[in-house]
This record gives structure tokens, sequence and C-alpha cells, in this order.
């Protein structure tokens, strides 16, 4: 899915050599090690939000249930490049980013000025679902290049 790393091609078309460049650089070793620690720090962010009584304003989108899906999109994606897209790793992102949210909400119901919503976690997961499809159709759109560009090399 959205971490697999694609092997170099040498392709006639411009457009899949460059798609196949973009994805070598941010699935290289090196852009793992960058998206593990932005993971991280998306993480820590996301916590603090989600526990400090009164969040910055200048950090939402005016609906929080929309800063719940981007956030946890974004989360699964990063996870999503610094792990690989192998199915199982995918599954285990999935649910430990659910899980994640679902911990933010029950320690929400002991901090002053929030509660707990169980719509907040819906909203967590179809963020976690909306990254995967991201990882989805970027996975395809390699494959595709990929494909395309072995058929007019031939």
């Amino acid at each position: 899915l959205c971490g697999d790393p694609v092997p170099a091609l040498h392709s006639r078309s411009a457009m899949s050599t460059s798609w196949t460049s973009i994805r070598l650089a941010i699935t290289s070793p090196a852009a793992r090690r960058a998206w593990k620690a932005l993971l991280w720090v998306g993480v820590a962010v996301t916590l603090f939000m989600a526990l400090v009584p009164a969040p910055p304003k200048a950090l939402t989108t005016g609906w929080d249930k929309s800063d719940h899906l981007g956030a946890f999109a974004c989360l699964t994606v990063a996870g999503s490049l610094a792990w690989g897209g192998q199915i199982r790793r995918q599954v285990m992102l999935a649910l430990a980013l659910v899980g994640f949210g679902g911990m933010i909400e029950v320690l929400q119901m002991w901090v002053p000025q929030r509660q707990a919503d169980w719509h907040d976690l819906l909203a967590d997961t179809l963020g976690v679902v909306m990254g995967l499809m991201v990882c989805a159709m970027s996975s395809r759109l390699t494959r595709h290049s990929r494909n395309r560009s072995r058929s007019t090399d031939l």
C-alpha cells in the first residue's frame, strides 16, 4: 500500500518515471525515519489538543469532527509511510490508531471543559479509513504507472 518501496524503472514515460522517483524518495530508509518522527510528533500534538481544557482556536478547522478526521487521516498516512504497506502492518496501524482515538475519548471524561463523545471516535475511525484509502490509491497509481512503463519498454 502507501509505504511500499517501488523498484527503479527505466521508462520512456516521464510521468511514470517522475512518479516512481517521488515514491522512491518518500519510502527510502532516511524518509521512513522522518515519517516515524513525524508520526510521533503528530501523536503528541493530537494528544495535547485532545486533552488541553481549551485548545488554541488557530489550530482548528472550525468543526470538531473534521479536526478528528483530518488528524487521523494524516496519522494513518504517516504511519503507513513509516512502516511500509504490508496488509498486516496496515491492519495493526489502523487498530492502534482507532485504539488511540478511543483512549483519548476515555481520558477526556476527566478533563475539565472536555467531554467524551463517541461521535469523535467515529470521526477518528473514518479518518483512519480515509488515510488507508489515500494509501491504496497511491499504490494503485504506482502499480498502474509501473505496468504502463513496462508495456512501453517492450
